[in-house]
């Protein structure tokens, strides 16, 4: 037993044996869940509905109709290595999705530890992988790739490497556009930095949002709109605006409105229920933060990241979004109370568990 903790002392083997076990519960959902829900899955694997379909859609026949909505960096890298592969899209795909969920779980650990002991670091990572909606990072989605860079923009830029907090910063805003909302964070790492430059600033500002920039220069040259990533948005059925600003207490009234019409037993209550109180808990643990005195830069990183997809009239999704709005991670960990701490990740990993069978079987769970 003692070789065993003296094993787990070490932080690698710690990250990558809490990887492999939490990837082997989800292999284990994956398995079971047929037997439970009948309905079949929308993609070339389970692991392909939704967003994945889409994802695919546009490495094999490039930009169309709605598929604008999706950022260009993850197919590029998808349509690169499946060239390498004679074009087997679905293990290029997985290659890609599970190097990078490596690197968002180790980056992130690493970036923890700067500020608070090696047990806190271990504590935000398990809370993470017991996150509901912490099963995307190894989807055919963008969660995997998007964390990693943002892991890394925010690492280099907290050891004083701007160019590449810069350089990762834009390979983010070519993945999503949140990616562009890491550029307030990295100016107040830079204002705090001893060594920052005017140079730095300038670097920051032209290149962090280059990669959105650029993609809407393409949707501008190719289809006469530069933000058509937002104009079709409507096309996707989740009730989001093309365009029109809806703010949070607009919100709010249609969620209270759907909790008065829709019945419960209806399935889209209880999806709009987890939706907003995931809000709700994200936004609470983000105020606790604050108080706790995290670093001020993941805060407003998070806020922003956690703000911008309700200002197109709905919480769709915002499960999955919260992961990116990671303050709330160091924020459970700091927890003191054990039994608090402990019922959090149970509740945490109930619910995993029952949303990532029901997107296995083909249902919109965020």
């Amino acid at each position: 037993m003692k070789r065993l903790i003296e094993v787990f002392k070490s932080p690698k083997v710690f990250i990558l044996s809490a990887f492999l076990i939490w990837e082997s519960y989800l292999f284990l959902i994956e398995i079971l869940s047929p037997f439970i829900l009948r309905r079949t899955y929308l993609g070339a694997t389970p692991w392909f509905n939704f967003d994945g379909v889409h994802y695919l859609e546009i490495v094999k026949f490039g930009y169309f109709n709605y598929v604008q909505a999706f950022f260009p960096l993850f197919p590029i890298l998808i349509k690169g290595w499946a060239t390498i592969l004679s074009n087997n899209y679905l293990i290029a795909t997985f290659i890609i999705v599970y190097f990078f969920a490596i690197v968002t779980v180790f980056t992130f650990w690493k970036l923890i530890k700067i500020d608070y002991p090696a047990r806190i670091a271990s504590w935000s990572l398990i809370f993470l992988f017991f996150f509901p909606s912490s099963f995307f990072l190894v989807s055919a989605y963008t969660e995997s790739l998007f964390l990693a860079l943002i892991f890394l923009s925010f690492y280099s830029a907290r050891k004083e490497k701007f160019l590449l907090a810069a350089v990762f910063g834009a390979l983010a805003s070519a993945t999503r556009i949140v990616g562009v909302l890491i550029l307030p964070s990295i100016l107040m790492e830079l204002y705090k930095s001893r060594k920052s430059k005017i140079r730095d600033y300038v670097i920051a500002l032209s290149l962090i949002p280059s990669g959105a920039v650029f993609y809407m220069t393409y949707l501008w040259i190719k289809f006469g709109d530069p933000l058509l990533f937002v104009h079709v948005q409507p096309g996707f059925g989740a009730g989001r605006s093309g365009g029109d600003i809806i703010l949070l207490p607009q919100v709010i009234y249609r969620y209270i409105k759907i909790f008065i019409t829709v019945p419960w037993s209806n399935y889209d209550y209880w999806i709009a229920l987890l939706e907003i109180s995931m809000f709700i808990f994200a936004s609470l643990l983000i105020y606790i933060a604050y108080k706790k005195g995290i670093r001020r830069s993941y805060i407003l990183f998070s806020i922003l990241a956690l703000i911008l997809p309700t200002l197109t009239g709905t919480f769709s999704s915002i499960p999955r979004y919260a992961l990116v709005a990671f303050v709330i991670f160091p924020t459970l960990a700091l927890i003191q109370n054990r039994f608090l701490r402990y019922t959090i990740l149970i509740v945490g990993l109930l619910i995993e568990t029952i949303i990532s069978a029901f997107f296995l079987r083909g249902y919109f769970v965020s």
